[in-house]
């Protein structure tokens, strides 16, 4: 599957025997083990250092044509939905490198569960911007800044707290 990264150059995921050996060799990671245990896309994907280096290993050769280093490859993954494109990419490239009798479930099934999970972060993000425009969100907020400032002293976290001395847990001179 192709995807654009945040320059608007596109890219295309091949995985071929070629490529997964690389990868492989270069980042220890086997792609092939996927398909029997998803521990190995999700140690890929929740990883954003080692997805990068599987992203490089796979589109080495593009880059060397187009010559563009890793380090101005990197600097155009800028933002969630360029990641979240080459994500699903990713994913649909290594189900794709299988025989079409496994091929095909997998990719159907992965897709549902790639459709389903944006629908419920749409969802998430539409009811924290709801709970956010509601009124208790603004209380909440309004008492939240009404008692910061009855403390009168920086805290390690950047916050105010009260002083010892003002508390009684010091004491006087």
């Amino acid at each position: 599957m192709k995807w654009k990264d945040g320059n608007g150059r596109q890219w295309d995921f091949v995985c071929d025997y070629f490529t997964l050996q690389r990868v492989k060799r270069e980042t220890g990671v086997n792609l092939t083990e996927s398909l029997t245990d998803i521990e190995v896309i999700k140690g890929v994907i929740d990883d954003p250092e080692k997805f990068f280096d599987v992203a490089i290993s796979l589109i080495q050769d593009d880059l060397k044509s187009l010559d563009i280093t890793a380090e101005d490859f990197g600097r155009s993954i800028n933002d969630e939905g360029v990641v979240e494109n080459m994500t699903e990419a990713l994913v649909e490239s290594i189900l794709s490198f299988f025989p079409p009798a496994r091929r095909d479930p997998l990719l159907k099934a992965f897709r549902k569960i790639w459709d389903l999970s944006k629908r419920r972060a749409a969802l998430q993000v539409e009811q924290a911007t709801a709970r956010m425009n509601g009124p208790e969100f603004e209380r909440e907020m309004n008492e939240a800044v009404a008692s910061g400032f009855n403390n009168t002293e920086p805290t390690r976290s950047g916050g105010v707290a009260d002083s010892p001395a003002k508390s009684g847990s010091v004491p006087a001179d």
